[in-house]
C-alpha cells in the first residue's frame, strides 16, 4: 500500500496563510523522501537531495486533492516541488 501524508497542522511555506491552511485535514500521496538507497543516490547526484526535514509529495495528486476539497486555494498555488515540513502531519500506510 503506498504512503500517504495526513496533514494535521497547517505547513509552513511562502503561500499565503488561508492557502497553507487548506491542506489541513488532507492526504495526499506521499513519503518521507527516497524509497532506497539507490534512489537516494540519484536525488544527490541529479540535485533534487536538500537539506530538510519534510515529506515530499506529488505535486499533480496533491492539487487534485486540494482542488476537490478548496478549489479556491488550489488555484492560487504555482506547479512546483511541494515539500510539507515534517511537523505538519504524519505519514501514514
Amino acid at each position: 500500500m503506498p504512503k500517504r501524508l495526513r496533514i494535521s497542522r497547517t505547513p509552513t511555506g511562502a503561500a499565503p496563510e488561508h492557502v497553507r491552511r487548506a491542506w489541513v485535514g488532507l492526504e495526499l500521496l506521499g513519503g518521507r523522501g527516497p524509497s532506497s538507497r539507490v534512489e537516494a543516490w540519484w536525488w544527490v547526484i541529479t540535485g533534487r537531495a536538500k537539506r530538510s526535514r519534510g515529506s515530499s509529495v506529488a505535486v499533480l495528486d496533491a492539487l487534485a486533492v486540494l482542488e476537490a476539497a478548496r478549489p479556491l486555494e488550489a488555484a492560487w498555488l504555482p506547479l512546483e516541488n511541494f515539500v510539507f515540513d515534517a511537523a505538519c502531519g504524519e505519514v501514514v500506510e
